[in-house]
């Protein structure tokens, strides 16, 4: 079975993967090639001012060139994986998780790294790509089903993340800052 992986940035505001990561992440795909999992393709894309946007609608074709202001999220880069099962797919994932470390209080937390990451993937993966969607999302029980999150915690939040929740791990930094207490390393 293949899977796309997406790799988003903020326009203007991303950086090639350091050395280490890419290290980490060599043997991070040795191990999976291992296990019969295997990255078929991978590349960066270019940032939106230098692409064009084509569409065919009623039969007409038009072009747009970039940047595209309204653009909220841009794919960055991507994975094709070739995996045995979508359960190795989601093994996968789960790992990838590991690459973030969560400075939040933890009698505080109600939506963990993991289950964060699971909800967006699988959000992705279902066509739900703008952030915007997951304030609807974030009570839907089928994708609770996905991220392994059925119920919350405390009785005023919902079993899934919002917008804003994901917003901060999507915006995630090598430091972490006063609002941004997640922060990310090169695979483990």
């Amino acid at each position: 079975m293949r899977f796309l992986s997406m790799v988003k940035h903020t326009e203007g505001k991303s950086s090639p993967p350091s050395k280490s990561m890419m290290e980490a992440l060599g043997q991070l795909l040795q191990e999976l090639a291992k296990e019969g999992c295997v990255m078929v393709q991978s590349g960066g894309l270019f940032p939106t001012n230098a692409g064009a946007r084509v569409r065919l609608a009623g039969g007409k074709v038009t072009v747009t060139d970039g940047p595209f202001t309204e653009a909220k999220e841009v794919v960055g880069g991507y994975a094709i994986f070739d995996v045995p099962s979508k359960a190795h797919m989601i093994r996968l994932t789960e790992r990838f998780t590991a690459c973030f470390a969560d400075r939040r209080m933890p009698e505080l937390v109600e939506h963990s790294v993991g289950a964060m990451v699971m909800q967006r993937v699988f959000g992705i993966a279902l066509g739900y790509e703008d952030l915007t969607d997951h304030d609807e999302l974030r009570h839907d029980p089928v994708l609770a089903v996905l991220a392994g999150k059925l119920a919350a915690r405390r009785s005023d939040c919902a079993a899934l993340a919002g917008k804003s929740t994901l917003n901060r791990l999507e915006l995630s930094q090598a430091e972490p800052t006063r609002y941004h207490r997640i922060s990310h390393d090169g695979p483990l």
